[in-house]
């Protein structure tokens, strides 16, 4: 069974993208578009989350921190196209990971192996 990923964006066409490239490297995507959304979900059935900086509710940043209060070893990748210096980390230990977008496929694989996920 291939592990799976929360994906938070609010935009369709980022999702779309998302599901093409991690569908690609054999993984399963869960898509959610606000930090309300994402803070239903059951964290332990996922590998790693990505998120979105600027979301309809909130920031990747607020939701990585409440992440890291629910499930502190949850890799996150943050994503934004902001560059890095604009992205704030408030919890230091947290296994955080940052990618300006847009990105290729191969620079989303890199990052998430980065993170210990497992790709085919």
């Amino acid at each position: 069974m291939s592990e799976k990923i929360l994906v938070v964006d609010d935009d369709p066409s980022i999702q779309r993208l998302c599901s093409r490239m991690l569908e690609r490297m054999d993984l399963e995507c869960v898509y959610v578009s606000s930090v309300a959304e994402a803070q239903i979900q059951s964290l332990d059935q996922f590998a790693a989350a990505m998120l979105d900086m600027q979301l309809p509710d909130g920031s990747g940043t607020e939701l990585s921190r409440w992440i890291y209060g629910q499930r502190p070893e949850l890799p996150i990748l943050i994503f934004s196209g902001r560059n890095q210096s604009a992205v704030t980390f408030a919890v230091p230990e947290q296994k955080v990971s940052f990618m300006p977008k847009p990105f290729k496929r191969s620079e989303l694989a890199d990052k998430l192996r980065e993170l210990g996920v497992s790709i085919a």
